[in-house]
């Protein structure tokens, strides 16, 4: 299931979508614990569209504007989100689908098209560390809450 020609916040479903289906047939869950499951890997695109997997059919569908789950074709590139794994999961038992999947940089344009080449370097991504991650975030309140002062003041 996992496309590297996905959006890279469907990818990361794809992903997740391959290890429960690889937890079911080694009967880690239950048929009940796999369908609820998989009935919560729902991810947004760029545009905010809803987007997963069916888990009966294992196809892509998206969200209508009325609620509906339509099959389609899923986006193939845009800017992945952040994901509570970001903000100071240290459990590393938990399944993180950013180790399953590659991230691509995009070069400025020189000629206002834009190119995708992947990252350089060797093996996964680096991911900054859970104490930078949270110093990041204090830092950012500060500036927020210091902006508010002055606004306000």
């Amino acid at each position: 299931m996992i496309n590297h020609g996905l959006h890279p916040n469907l990818a990361r479903i794809a992903a997740a979508h391959n290890d429960l289906v690889e937890r079911y047939r080694n009967h880690q869950i239950t048929t009940t614990q796999a369908q609820t499951e998989a009935s919560e890997l729902i991810a947004r695109d760029d545009m905010g569209i809803r987007w997963r997997i069916n888990p009966t059919s294992g196809q892509w569908e998206h969200e209508t504007q009325t609620g509906q789950w339509k099959q389609g074709a899923p986006p193939q590139q845009g800017v992945a989100s952040l994901t509570p794994q970001h903000f100071g999961s240290i459990n590393h038992q938990v399944f993180d689908p950013d180790n399953f999947i590659v991230f691509l940089e995009h070069d400025p344009p020189a000629d206002g098209i834009y190119q995708t080449v992947p990252q350089t370097g060797q093996g996964p991504v680096s991911k900054p560390k859970p104490f930078l991650r949270v110093g990041l975030m204090l830092l950012v309140m500060i500036c927020i809450i210091a902006a508010t002062l002055v606004f306000y003041f």
